[in-house]
């Protein structure tokens, strides 16, 4: 299961498809050469732990949605994404072996919001050690949504957060995921609030004693 929602992750590929809060915004390399594009939202704000208090934050929200594969689309953009992962052609004939199956997961994901976390403006979060945590979102109108985070949200001074379709079961079902802790569905209840907002929306991020605030306008 572990490597599975880690693969969801990993695959997950942008769209044109930009909501309010969000920017479509031009991704380039280091030749400032366009590369593709990223739905976007830059927030500023503050935060605190037992060091500061309400120092400057920045926080980049980054919308990524999945798109509806057929199998052949699917195994097509698998064998990209191994090969720019270096991965050899007899690990990707192997793993593709499972794509059916995976697929099937697949289609039950929305995508995701990955919160770049920059501290003072420019110094990423560290997230070192941390297993977990918890998100909270008021809405304009005033409708306040709380869900936790567990150590698979944590990667790199970033925060993801996933949307889900529906609870499935099996051994790789959503269900199973919620029981041995591994996701909170109010994640997908959060998703779904900042995905489809027009109007504001406060957000506050707490882990190891640090908490962020600020506010996807």
């Amino acid at each position: 299961m572990k490597n599975l929602i880690t693969l969801l992750l990993l695959l997950l590929v942008n769209t044109s498809f930009a909501q309010s809060l969000f920017e479509t915004t031009d991704l380039v390399d280091e030749f400032g050469d366009k590369i593709g594009e990223v739905q976007r939202n830059i927030s500023i704000g503050k935060f605190s732990n037992s060091a500061t208090n309400d120092s400057p934050l920045r926080v980049n929200s980054i919308l990524e949605l999945m798109p509806d594969y057929t199998l052949e689309e699917y195994k097509e953009h698998l064998t990209k994404t191994y090969e720019e992962k270096g991965y050899s052609e007899k690990e990707i004939n192997r793993l593709l072996k499972y794509s059916k199956k995976a697929l099937k997961s697949v289609k039950n994901f929305n995508g995701t919001i990955r919160f770049d976390i920059y501290e003072y403006e420019d110094n990423k979060a560290s997230m070192i050690g941390v297993k977990n945590g918890a998100i909270s979102i008021k809405t304009s109108d005033g409708k306040k949504v709380r869900a936790s985070l567990g150590e698979y949200s944590f990667s790199n001074g970033s925060i993801t957060i996933t949307g889900y379709k529906e609870v499935t079961t099996g051994s790789m079902g959503v269900k199973n995921q919620i029981k041995y802790g591994y996701y909170d569905w109010t994640q997908t209840k959060i998703y779904n609030e900042i995905v489809n907002a027009s109007k504001p929306i406060q957000v506050v991020i707490a882990f190891g004693g640090s908490s962020y605030r600020f506010t996807l306008e």
